[in-house]
């Protein structure tokens, strides 16, 4: 073979032959594991909840697509054991017995706590564990101690520090109240509970409490705003006081108030200004003045007491004299 074939061949062979990084790219692509949800196995775990298992690693860890219809609801706790759980809410809204998530949340639930798993609307959810699944669910009124996590309280609870002997004294207080009939015929029975389905709200304790007490809502204003509130309702707020003395009193107090804020200020920076007292007692008199002449103008067109026609009058009957 004459050697400029002999070169020619070298030459190709060298510019076909895969190069190191494309080696180990194809060897990265060769442990992806790809898996189409629609066609993963489907494992119905209870009633209107679906799981489909993706993934599975060589060390335990596992990822799955939960899919729960409307109304659906675990019907137990469930423990997240011997690991941790991670939730991300593909679409829908996810109730942990808490509170609703809506879709693109993300959750991680240490390991030893639990939840129970609802949904109103309905919603997929996209599950990992990093330590596996172990034995995940246990019967709602049981707990069962998890390593590490003896005396705290489970996830959805919010804290730490509650041993499990208090959680067990308020139960039996609570099924002592139940034998009493304590729970009977209370308010709202039957109906479902305020708020259920709505975002959740970190000042709902506070508007529940206006609401239930039947208090104003100006109350929830930043100082300068529920100012100028005060300063623009004084007319109405002064219309029924008797004296002049006390209207100007009402505008001083009012005044004092803004005095304060002006001189160390917080909340959002607006303007605010003392109301002017004669202003305001000038109003009060000509809303006096036009109370007083609507009143008169109502007393004279008003028609007067109607009589009847007038009686004869007449003697009494007197029945003949005895002689």
């Amino acid at each position: 073979m004459p050697n400029r074939t002999r070169k020619r061949r070298r030459r190709l062979a060298a510019e076909w032959r895969p190069t190191r990084a494309a080696t180990a790219s194809t060897r990265q692509i060769r442990l992806l594991t790809a898996v189409r949800v629609e066609a993963a196995p489907v494992r119905e775990l209870f009633p209107g909840i679906r799981l489909r298992p993706l993934w599975r690693g060589p060390h335990g860890a596992q990822a799955a697509v939960l899919e729960m219809d409307p109304g659906a609801s675990w019907p137990r706790r469930d423990v997240h054991a011997p690991g941790p759980e991670e939730v991300y809410v593909l679409d829908g809204t996810f109730h942990d017995g808490a509170r609703d998530y809506p879709a693109g949340t993300f959750l991680h639930a240490p390991a030893g706590s639990w939840h129970v798993p609802a949904t109103v609307t309905g919603c997929r959810l996209f599950l990992f564990y990093p330590g596996g699944l172990g034995h995940r669910t246990q019967a709602v009124g049981h707990r069962a101690p998890v390593a590490g996590t003896a005396g705290r309280v489970p996830w959805i609870r919010g804290g730490a520090g509650v041993s499990d002997r208090w959680e067990a004294a308020a139960e039996a207080q609570i099924r002592t109240a139940q034998e009493r009939g304590e729970f009977d015929n209370l308010p709202g029975a039957g109906r479902p509970l305020p708020g259920r389905g709505t975002p959740y709200d970190e000042s709902w304790w506070i508007k529940s409490f206006l609401e239930r007490e039947k208090l104003p809502s100006d109350l929830l204003l930043p100082t300068p705003l529920l100012l100028r509130r005060r300063i623009e309702r004084v007319p109405d707020e002064v219309r029924d006081l008797p004296t002049e003395a006390a209207v100007r009193a009402y505008v001083a107090d009012l005044n004092r108030e803004v005095v304060a804020w002006l001189r160390n200020p917080t909340g959002p920076q607006v303007v605010v200004r003392p109301a002017n007292a004669d202003e305001v007692v000038a109003g009060w008199r000509a809303a006096r003045e036009r109370a007083h002449a609507e009143a008169v103008a109502a007393a004279r067109s008003a028609p007067g007491p109607q009589h009847g026609p007038r009686r004869r009058w007449q003697w009494p009957w007197r029945g003949p004299r005895r002689s």
